[in-house]
């Protein structure tokens, strides 16, 4: 039987993905943690032009704001979403946070 590497997808809900992560010795959580790392740093940093921006991409708040991004999401649905706002995006914050 000859060996093929195929890429395979499988469906688990993030509930028992963590389940199953939690029940890992130790030392196969930090290999996990290492190749995620890796995994995030290799297709979350978006692709810059000045040292300032790859600087930026590589400070806390810059890394957390690609934890949080989501490809899934288009610029359309960004800018219906935003839309809305009537004021510059400064002052629709502000007044959110005063509410």
């Amino acid at each position: 039987m000859s060996s093929l590497q195929k890429d395979i997808e499988i469906h688990l809900p993030f509930e028992k993905l963590t389940e199953a992560l939690f029940h890992l010795a130790p030392e196969d959580l930090v290999e996990v943690k290492k190749r995620i790392d890796e995994r995030l740093q290799s297709t979350l940093v978006p692709a810059t032009t000045s040292p300032e921006e790859e600087e930026f991409w590589s400070t806390s708040l810059g890394q957390l704001i690609l934890a949080e991004t989501d490809d899934g999401i288009s610029l359309e649905e960004v800018l219906k979403a935003t839309s809305r706002i009537k004021n510059s995006l400064s002052a629709e914050a502000i007044g959110e946070r005063n509410e």
